[in-house]
């Protein structure tokens, strides 16, 4: 019964859909066929969140299409959908505003949930600054849908819930778990020269790239990271940094 719900998977697992599922239907235990965790067809007050521009208006065509049999009003201004029972959802950018989630601010109606569609995408501070503080007063939920981008706040976020951080829960699979995915597709990309290291980040959705911007794609903490016994009388401790473009 995680009010918010980290899910680590790979591509094309379908994860986008099961947001917009829980999103519509709600999600958790269910009692006389009420979801612990209500959806808008519940009546909740709902936002999905894409990370871009292009990426949230892509969502708000398939969300607009799938619900528009339900709706009581569809406002294309606002994107957003009031369903018969009061309940709506919202499709919202991360990206927009003065500065990171500043567009993201205000529901005079509070927000009952929020799903963060490619969350891993995500700057820290659309949850922290904008998102967390809005669900505070309705004990709101999140579910967070994503593909691993490196080691940033999505993987800490991860580690946090599956080391029993209260109220938080994490779920991890690969492409194929999917049955409509091909398998055959991770050869391809090994013909096509695509390195393992992304393989495993993209397909296996394992947290194994280093971040974005990185000049040495090959790089993986396993091959690369020794741990060394650092000596308190040496007066001066020396690292390498691999630079955000090549010198």
């Amino acid at each position: 019964v995680a009010r918010h719900k980290v899910l680590v998977m790979g591509r094309r697992w379908r994860k986008t859909t099961l947001g917009i599922i829980a999103a519509v239907d709600g999600h958790g235990p269910r009692i006389n066929g009420v979801p612990h965790f209500p959806g808008a067809l519940q009546g909740a007050n709902v936002w999905f969140i894409g990370q871009s521009a292009p990426e949230s208006k892509t969502l708000w065509y398939a969300i607009r299409g799938m619900l528009r049999p339900l709706a009581k009003h569809i406002s294309e201004q606002d994107r957003r959908i009031l369903l018969v029972g009061d309940g709506a959802i919202t499709v919202k950018s991360a990206s927009g505003g003065k500065g990171e989630g500043d567009a993201l601010v205000g529901d005079i109606r509070g927000l009952d949930g929020v799903v963060m569609n490619e969350a891993a995408k995500f700057n820290p501070l659309v949850w922290q600054k904008a998102i967390y503080p809005s669900l505070s007063d309705r004990k709101g939920w999140s579910i967070w849908p994503s593909t691993p981008e490196g080691f940033n706040y999505y993987k800490d976020l991860h580690d946090a819930a599956v080391g029993g951080l209260a109220g938080w829960q994490a779920w991890q699979a690969p492409s194929s778990a999917n049955p409509y995915w091909a398998a055959s597709a991770i050869e391809a990309a090994r013909r096509a020269g695509t390195p393992d290291n992304i393989i495993r980040q993209e397909y296996f959705a394992e947290f194994i790239i280093s971040g974005a911007g990185r000049t040495y794609h090959e790089f993986t903490r396993e091959a690369h990271v020794e741990e060394q016994e650092i000596s308190s009388t040496l007066p001066l401790d020396l690292c390498v940094s691999f630079g955000v473009a090549p010198a």
